[in-house]
């Protein structure tokens, strides 16, 4: 989950695991992110998907949710801190 510290924005995203059952095995492209959702194009049309206690695939990579709960600009800074 680190090495995810790039945008998220324009990625395809599989909802792997959700508190909310419905989220589940949704995908599509992630269009927008705020601290606590995604916002994602699903064939079915746009989407807000939480963060907490999900799990998703992007870009490949498996990310949790709770990790990410923070705004998109401040990404960088807080996993750098993480790794130190």
């Amino acid at each position: 989950m680190i090495h995810l510290i790039g945008e998220f924005i324009g990625k395809k995203l599989l909802v792997k695991d959700c508190p909310a059952r419905g989220f589940c095995g949704m995908e599509g492209k992630i269009v927008d992110e705020t601290k606590n959702t995604f916002l994602v194009e699903t064939a079915s049309g746009i989407r807000r998907i939480p963060k907490k206690g999900a799990v998703f695939e992007i870009g490949g990579k498996t990310v949790h949710g709770d990790k990410i709960m923070f705004r998109a600009e401040d990404r960088p800074k807080k996993l750098r801190r993480k790794i130190r």
